[in-house]
């Protein structure tokens, strides 16, 4: 300690005493305080959603587990017995790379009722999806596109085309305890994105909501009883379970349907 204390001292004394070399401990501080800030200060958007190969991931629990996932807005009519609906979706908004726009058929509107769902997503292509947490690739390209769902007995088959006229099956599932009078029509989802913003060596983490658009036109219903409708406003209810309220809704103009919503479902 005796010998370090006048080190100490003559090193701060030829600091005091020669300007080039305090200036350039000043220049390195205020270096290194700038390259701090730009590394540390940065933002960053991830979507919530997105399990192995990119698809969606299995939630935690069953379907009526306080985990499910399960936000949408539908546009819904009772399915009796067998039938089958065909939509074409128009377009879609880009809102987020697994946002949703197609038909589905559900035991009930409740929340984690069994389902299966034919849908298009802009990043993904034509997609079905069941059980919160199943997804199989029906390959075609975004909006447009036209969609169809047929249900025999308890097996739910969906379907996609390009122009209404060549059909490609997408996927086939069985849904058990189907009820007879099920609920079939076309949804809309959007998953939230996590935006990462860096700053000063700290870190903040939003999720922030995105609401979904698409428009359907060409919409066609059938069910056992021979009835074939669909084709505009009357006969159809709304259901609306996005995460925020204010994102679902639909107007219909014609013989066209657009609808708008937020979350996802089995994500």
């Amino acid at each position: 300690m005796t010998a370090f204390l006048p080190l100490v001292r003559a090193e701060w004394t030829k600091l005091r005493t020669v300007p080039r070399w305090a200036g350039a401990l000043v220049a390195a501080v205020v270096v290194t305080v700038l390259l701090g800030v730009l590394s540390g200060t940065a933002s960053t958007d991830r979507q919530v959603g997105g399990g192995p190969a990119g698809g969606p991931a299995a939630p935690s629990g069953p379907s009526t587990s306080p985990d499910t996932v399960d936000e949408f807005h539908l546009v819904h009519r009772a399915l009796d017995g067998d039938g089958r609906i065909t939509a074409r979706v128009t377009s879609q908004t880009d809102s987020h790379g697994w946002a949703k726009a197609g038909l589905i058929v559900r035991a009930s509107t409740d929340r984690g009722a069994p389902y299966a769902a034919v849908l298009v997503t802009p990043d993904h292509g034509v997609r079905m999806q069941w059980g919160y947490g199943h997804d199989e690739s029906g390959g075609g390209g975004p909006a447009p596109r036209w969609l169809r769902l047929t249900r025999e007995g308890d097996t739910i088959t969906g379907e996609e085309s390009a122009d209404g006229e060549e059909w490609r099956r997408v996927g086939s599932v069985e849904l058990d305890g189907l009820p007879y009078t099920a609920v079939a029509g076309m949804f809309v989802s959007s998953p939230s994105r996590v935006e990462v913003e860096r700053q000063f060596g700290s870190e903040s983490i939003d999720e922030v909501s995105t609401q979904g658009a698409a428009t359907f036109d060409a919409v066609a219903f059938e069910d056992e009883d021979g009835f074939v409708g669909g084709a505009d406003e009357s006969g159809w209810e709304d259901h609306d379970a996005s995460l925020l309220p204010e994102d679902g809704g639909s107007t219909w103009a014609g013989d066209a349907v657009t609808i708008t919503g937020s979350g996802d479902i089995g994500r």
